[in-house]
């Protein structure tokens, strides 16, 4: 990432340029998710694991290059004993440093305010104005996510329709850099973490329990079509 100064010198921005190696390079495992444990996790006919790896260097949109393998668990023998390190590492923040176990958990969410119908939209504001409650408390939740709805506070929302049938995407899997913050603390930290004092190693553990960083400690949503589940996924960073 490189600092620029704004067109009228008022200070600067972070932009984030392509770090791409010319060699080929080896992709991370991120995440494994079993539909078993996860019941809103979405896979293709014959499969019920999902394995999310990508490789540890900005691409030309800003992102990782995401990928997801689709498997059959009774076909997985088990996990590597060895598994290949990456050869070329431009951005450490995106090696995962802890060993996480999920405990996954269902909540209700609504959408971002932008993807509100008009009339609802306005009644939100109207209720709302500059207030950040919708987003904090109402709106979406922080954190590692499988499924709900995107967040668009970095940007505004954004199309991402599929490439081939040209149908809206919907959010497949969000990651985060930590999963609560002072804004969302307050309503989406959970109640079993809520006696950790703040700047505390227990609590910096459930704030930030894998160590990876996306962006300028942003959020990473990839979205998938469900119709042609072998198209190009689509990611944004927030």
């Amino acid at each position: 990432m490189t600092f620029v100064r704004t067109p009228r010198g008022a200070g600067y921005v972070t932009t984030i340029e392509p770090t791409v190696p010319d060699v080929p390079v080896n992709y991370v495992g991120v995440a494994q998710l079993r539909s078993v444990d996860v019941p809103d996790l979405w896979c293709p006919p014959g499969t019920d694991l999902l394995q999310v790896l990508w490789c540890p260097n900005i691409h030309l949109d800003g992102c990782p290059a995401v990928r997801l393998r689709w498997r059959k668990l009774t076909e997985v023998a088990g996990p590597l004993l060895d598994p290949p390190v990456p050869n070329v590492v431009e951005f450490e923040e995106y090696l995962p440093r802890y060993p996480c176990v999920i405990h996954p958990e269902q909540v209700v969410e609504f959408p971002f305010h932008q993807e509100l119908p008009p009339d609802l939209e306005a009644a939100v504001g109207q209720r709302f104005g500059e207030d950040p409650d919708y987003q904090y408390v109402l709106s979406i939740a922080p954190g590692w996510k499988v499924g709900g709805w995107a967040s668009w506070h970095s940007t505004d929302i954004g199309p991402m329709d599929c490439p081939r049938c040209a149908v809206r995407m919907p959010l497949f899997l969000s990651i985060d850099s930590c999963e609560w913050d002072g804004g969302s603390g307050p309503r989406w930290r959970p109640v079993e973490e809520r006696h950790l004092a703040d700047g505390t190693p227990e609590c910096s553990a459930t704030y930030e329990p894998t160590g990876i960083v996306v962006g300028r400690f942003g959020l990473l949503n990839v979205f998938v079509c469900r119709t042609c589940p072998d198209a190009p996924l689509r990611a944004n960073i927030q």
